[in-house]
């Protein structure tokens, strides 16, 4: 048995001698095959047979993998019978290789699994760390990165404590390659620069060009678009020097990537061409598939997007082959956005979803998912859905931040303030958008980066002259300073003398002049602020005064005569004007209770109705039947009753008026349509203004105060409620509002009309108000000037809540409201009863 172990080592160097004589197991000499056949003859024990088969399946696996797979079978077959384990987890080993490159991926994946449990049992560290490698390989490709980091970490740790350079570059590599496809970019910089020292210690070029290459393409990722271009052609170089074909069509299709950014597409695709053609020749579909997609990213900067989507078919087609779930997520974020560019928004979610269903699968993460992110939050902006935009928009952000990725933060930054102005939230607009702009200036320009990449040596030249001449400046400057410096001396004293002087009387004059003028300013705003108060009691005054007389023409005057109809519209502008006031000072306290919107629409109406007939006009109602709004009855009857009048005013002699409501979730949204000439855009901001109102040129000649519009913004601003104008000249004018939906059956004749018992008045201010009432029910409703002048003596000596009663005694007045005055007095009378 010890002879047979002898042999058996023997044999395995001798194998070993032969790979590294040869570079590599791609194609073995004949000779070399003949040798091993020979040896496999000769071998009588089975520990020499196993030995030989295991070398003669290795050195197969390449060049002829169905031979190797038999021989590996049989391989199986004697270590099994000879319960050799170490020989049956190289068998395993040599399986999953196999199966590999038949991209049998099941097959693989459990002679990788069977070669680490081997691998154990017999304590060998080198069958578990190749075991090892191979696994982070299969799940790399099949994007379960955090299992493939994993197994890499520790082959790193089995590489390290063996000793095995040419493993250690490998797996850190390797490391790297899956921190660059998680976006975890600094961590990738700094596995591909420890594999480089690594690699350059073993003096082994072809792991430093790859790992160039990968190098390269982070520091593209992250605009860092000098380092790139250094990396590519280095790499370049090596891969011509060692005659490396697959990494020679890697850098020639990152350096047609390079140049399609710079808009050069001629040379990007004669690039990527030449790179797809060596990646045909060795067969490495991974390639074949960058290449396809590099091309249909140039003939999608070319705007050939017919091109482009036949490209990008064909590099998914691949993918599904390879059964690379990254790969297909790439591609279909690059089909999602040729989508975008032709408008085609539903085709360009379709493929954006499903993107993300893939990388969600694989953890969410990685490059992809902000370009997902990023692509679905334009597609729902294009379609209105600014929420849904919203939320990918800041999942893009914050997965392009992450990674801290420049192009990304831009991109996303730049949903995310055209999304939030959608939504009205200008302050998050422009926060998102000077982010946008700070990211833009961060990337390099095309311009910078071609000067960049011609890296020749007349720049170096002129870099070195350039300096050359500075010092030589420097030298003549300082030669200058000295023979200038004994005169500046001298001069410096006398100068920082009379500068000084200056300044103080500068800072004298400014001074006087400052308190001077801040006094004159002072005195200015004073007089200003008194005019605008004498100004505001004035006008209260003097339309206060009005309402007595209107009461006294409106209760003298015929039902329907035209005295009525004056005096009514001559009322409404003066409430309008009175109430205007009270809300600017905040002096308006609502009372809400559920409103039948019918039987306020058909109250409004009715006190338009002889405008309506002025202007032989139509009314027409669009409302739902039995509905219900939250707010005060007076005010909201008013507001309908401004906004038809406005709506009479400006429509045309046979026109039609139109009011219509609608239910939206749990808001009534009321509007009001008139056929008049419409407001031009310009004046849309200022017809809410008080005494603002429309050019007459543009309205048709119709004058009017401004109040009414006035009254009515500020009405509905009381009931949390906005005035909403929608207006296209010579088409007419829709004004609109939204109210809470309130359900009648809730609704009682206390909450239809305010009660007295609304006011819990104190024992003292009744008694006060009791000895008044004989007093007050003397006087008729609309002598409202003597009824304010006997309540002015109770409202400076009372509390709170008399002089609550007492204003809505007047209100009642002015209104010329018999019934709810009388009911006033009489709650009063009856709680004192009581």
């Amino acid at each position: 048995m010890n002879r047979g172990w002898r042999s058996k080592l023997g044999l395995s160097l001798m194998a070993l001698a032969v790979f590294l004589f040869n570079g590599s197991a791609w194609g073995q000499p004949q000779e070399v095959l003949d040798s091993l056949y020979r040896h496999l003859e000769e071998a009588t024990e089975p520990a020499e047979k196993i030995v030989a088969l295991y070398n003669l399946s290795f050195s197969l696996k390449n060049s002829d993998p169905g031979s190797a797979m038999s021989w590996a079978d049989t391989l199986w077959s004697f270590a099994e019978t000879a319960g050799d384990l170490e020989y049956q987890a190289k068998a395993a080993g040599l399986y999953a290789t196999l199966y590999q490159s038949q991209e049998k991926n099941e097959q693989q994946l459990f002679w990788l699994q069977r070669m680490q449990e081997l691998g154990a049992e017999v304590a060998s560290d080198e069958i578990e760390l190749k075991a090892h490698s191979g696994l982070g390989v299969y799940y790399k490709r099949k994007g379960i990165y955090d299992t493939a980091i994993v197994h890499y970490q520790k082959a790193l740790e089995l590489s390290r404590s063996l000793g095995l350079g040419r493993q250690l570059v490998s797996n850190t590599g390797n490391l790297a390659n899956v921190y660059k496809r998680l976006g975890r970019y600094d961590e990738a910089i700094v596995g591909y620069l420890n594999a480089i020292r690594w690699a350059d210690s073993l003096g082994n070029q072809r792991s430093r060009g790859i790992n160039l290459m990968n190098l390269g393409n982070v520091y593209s990722f992250q605009g860092k678009t000098r380092q790139a271009i250094e990396c590519m052609q280095e790499a370049r170089t090596i891969a011509i020097e060692v005659d490396h074909q697959v990494l020679l069509a890697y850098t020639l299709n990152n350096l047609g990537s390079l140049f399609s950014t710079l808009q050069d597409y001629q040379e990007a695709e004669k690039y990527v061409a030449e790179g797809l053609t060596l990646a045909e020749q060795v067969g490495d579909r991974g390639q074949v598939f960058s290449s396809l997609r590099e091309l249909g990213r140039i003939a999608y900067m070319k705007d050939q997007l017919d091109t482009a989507l036949d490209f990008y078919s064909s590099a998914r087609a691949l993918a599904l082959q390879l059964e690379d779930p990254l790969r297909e997520a790439n591609i279909l974020t690059k089909i999602g956005g040729v989508f975008l560019v032709r408008k085609e928004n539903q085709a360009a979610e379709q493929a954006f979803l499903k993107a993300l269903s893939v990388l969600n699968e694989l953890g969410g993460r990685g490059t992809d998912f902000s370009l997902v992110t990023t692509g679905l939050s334009e597609v729902y902006y294009n379609l209105g859905r600014y929420q849904e935009s919203l939320r990918y928009g800041q999942q893009a952000y914050a997965a392009s931040e992450e990674r801290g990725a420049i192009a990304a933060l831009r991109n996303a930054s730049q949903r995310l303030a055209e999304t939030y102005a959608a939504l009205g939230n200008y302050e998050r607009a422009y926060y998102h958008s000077g982010g946008y702009k700070y990211y833009s200036d961060s990337l390099v320009n095309s311009e910078k980066i071609r000067e960049i990449t011609t890296l020749e040596n007349t720049y170096q030249f002129e870099q070195e002259r350039a300096v050359a001449e500075q010092a030589a400046a420097l030298r003549e400057a300082n030669l200058q300073a000295t023979v200038l410096q004994e005169r500046n001396l001298r001069n410096l004293s006398l100068a920082g003398i009379l500068l000084l002087i200056a300044v103080l009387v500068f800072f004298f004059i400014n001074l006087r002049n400052r308190r001077r003028t801040n006094h004159a300013l002072q005195q200015k705003n004073e007089t200003i602020s008194e005019l605008s108060r004498f100004k505001e009691a004035m006008t209260g005054m003097l339309v206060h005064d009005l309402k007595n007389p209107l009461s006294v023409i409106l209760h003298h005057s015929s039902e329907k005569g035209n005295t009525q109809e004056m005096a009514k519209q001559m009322l409404q502008l003066v409430n309008n004007m009175l109430d205007v006031q009270k809300f600017e000072q905040a002096e308006v306290v609502l009372e809400r209770a559920p409103v039948d919107l019918n039987q306020l629409v058909d109250e409004a109406a009715e006190q338009v109705r002889p405008l309506l007939s002025n202007g032989n006009q139509q009314l027409k109602l669009d409302l739902p039947p039995a509905v219900g709004i939250l707010g005060e009855a007076d005010f909201l009857r008013r507001v309908l009753t401004n906004l038809l009048t406005n709506a009479i005013k400006y429509s045309p002699m046979h026109g039609e008026v139109k009011i219509g409501a609608r239910v939206v979730g749990d808001q009534v949204q009321v509007s009001v349509s008139d056929q008049g000439q419409g407001i031009p855009a310009d004046q849309l901001t200022t017809i809410f203004e008080a005494f603002g109102q429309v050019d007459a040129r543009a309205s048709g000649g119709v004058k009017s105060t401004g109040l009414g519009l006035t009254f009515c913004k500020l009405a509905l601003a009381a009931h949390d409620s906005d005035l909403q104008v929608d207006s296209t000249v010579g088409q007419g004018t829709t004004f609109f509002f939204t109210l809470p939906l309130a359900s009648l059956e809730e609704r009682t004749e206390a909450s239809a009309i305010p009660q007295a018992t609304h006011f819990i008045i104190p024992d003292t201010d009744r008694k006060r108000i009791l000895a008044l009432l004989p007093q007050l029910r003397s006087l008729p409703v609309f002598e409202a000037i003597e009824i304010e002048q006997l309540l002015d003596k109770l409202v400076a000596d009372s509390e709170k809540e008399a002089n609550q009663w007492v204003q809505q005694v007047l209100d009642a007045a002015y209104t010329g409201n018999q019934q709810r005055y009388e009911d006033l007095l009489n709650e009063v009378e009856a709680d004192h009863s009581a």
